[in-house]
């Protein structure tokens, strides 16, 4: 707590980011979990006073990755590192990573996804509605008519097209 309230600048603490680094690397190398945790999404995001290190993050993710709850944060920001790369493979890379996020998590980082690279968004958005049989196009990220005509069929039959027009 006291890292991330150095990091923050928050609860009456002076923001000393390199200092809650220190205290973050040597609870993770003492065997703490929530520590290397906040470490890896620390560096994958990068923090007033932190540069980002998407190679040291993805490190210590690896890590740990087999403690992480499968409903873990730190999945989502993986996530979004990758969305960065803005190619094709990147978002392949994406989808797959997309997919083994559970619900809420997806609805957490489909805003953030979007704000990084809103083709990766309209990538998954194509291959979600090719699963369910509306579009029969590439799945290129390319926000098409017919990406949009699919998007609004599958809206009708949710019984929400209006919601999705407006919205």
């Amino acid at each position: 707590l006291l890292a991330q309230a150095m990091v923050d600048g928050k609860a009456g603490v002076k923001p000393d980011p390199q200092a809650a680094l220190t205290i973050l690397q040597k609870a993770a190398a003492d065997g703490s979990l929530e520590a290397a945790r906040q470490l890896a999404s620390l560096y994958l995001r990068g923090a007033d006073g932190i540069a980002r290190d998407p190679k040291r993050g993805l490190q210590i993710f690896e890590q740990i990755k087999g403690k992480l709850a499968a409903d873990d944060p730190l999945y989502g920001d993986l996530l979004l590192d990758i969305a960065r790369g803005k190619t094709e493979a990147s978002r392949k890379a994406v989808l797959a990573q997309f997919s083994s996020l559970a619900p809420d998590q997806k609805a957490a980082v489909l805003p953030r996804l979007y704000a990084i690279d809103e083709n990766a968004y309209v990538y998954i958005l194509q291959q979600d509605l090719a699963t369910r049989g509306y579009y029969s196009g590439p799945v290129n990220g390319s926000l098409t008519s017919a990406t949009i005509r699919a998007f609004l069929a599958l809206c009708t039959d949710l019984g929400v097209a209006d919601k999705c027009v407006t919205a």
